[in-house]
């Protein structure tokens, strides 16, 4: 299986690829000229090629900071999704549990009320841990 290459990561060679023929041409422009526009173009060059390099890179930060953006919401929207399912989840085991325990003393052993009542606890301390866990904070990556 072959991997699919990350657009947002670049490679030496990429780089370098890319400062090549910007010195090719100030190398060809500037062999007819003296050592010291010679010198001048070749820094233009460099700075050139630099340039181009940081709006690759400065690119791929950006998009890198994207996506840690869209899968943080994404996150949030899941961890969201799945707390609201777990309280219906527990509501929905706590009603018949409540039903029960609503029964004439006549019909419920003391065991089994008991037992009920020991299970609507540890359901309802489940509730409030559900209600009480905040859900994830956002992360601000702008500046402040």
């Amino acid at each position: 299986m072959t991997e699919t290459p990350n657009p947002n990561i670049i490679d030496a060679d990429t780089l370098t690829g890319e400062m090549r023929p910007i010195r090719r041409a100030v190398l060809a422009l500037g062999s007819n000229l003296g050592s010291p526009r010679e010198t001048v173009l070749e820094a233009m060059a460099v700075y050139a090629s630099i340039s181009l390099v940081n709006a690759r890179l400065f690119h791929a930060l950006h998009g890198s900071v994207q996506a840690s953006k869209d899968a943080q919401q994404q996150q949030h929207a899941l961890l969201e999704a799945i707390g609201k399912s777990i309280k219906e989840e527990l509501q929905a085991a706590t009603d018949p549990i409540d039903r029960l325990l609503a029964l004439k003393q006549d019909h419920l052993s003391s065991y089994q009320r008991q037992s009920l009542q020991t299970a609507r606890a540890a359901l309802q301390r489940l509730v409030l841990i559900a209600e009480n866990t905040p859900p994830p904070v956002p992360i601000n990556l702008k500046k402040q």
